[in-house]
């Protein structure tokens, strides 16, 4: 997932450096329950995705304002991330929908 943030394109990473990000701002460990929860964790892996970028966290939520469709693309990268991480382990065949719902596989 691509975003533009501050005239400069950043490919979105869904990685370690990710949770512990959100970890060591949160001080506990992600559980996509809340937006606020959602929020941050996308705030995490903009930073984590681009060390050099200065981004406030109010810097991230006027940007979140003025794109209100980020919200859904980023849950949409997020359970294709899950579902991709997933298919990785052919002993377990879940996949999930925008809510964090397991559905029934389509690799059967």
């Amino acid at each position: 997932m691509k975003i533009n943030i501050k005239g400069k394109e950043i490919e979105l990473k869904y990685s370690f450096r990710s949770f512990i990000l959100y970890e060591n701002i949160q001080g506990k460990s992600f559980t996509p329950t809340t937006t606020t929860e959602v929020l941050v964790f996308l705030y995490c892996c903009i930073l984590a995705s681009d060390k050099e970028l200065v981004f406030t966290f109010d810097e991230f939520l006027d940007y979140v304002d003025e794109h209100p469709t980020i919200i859904e693309e980023f849950s949409e990268f997020f359970v294709a991330q899950i579902n991709k991480n997933q298919s990785l382990n052919p002993e377990e065949e879940k996949e999930y929908d925008l809510d964090g719902n397991e559905v029934e596989s389509k690799k059967k």
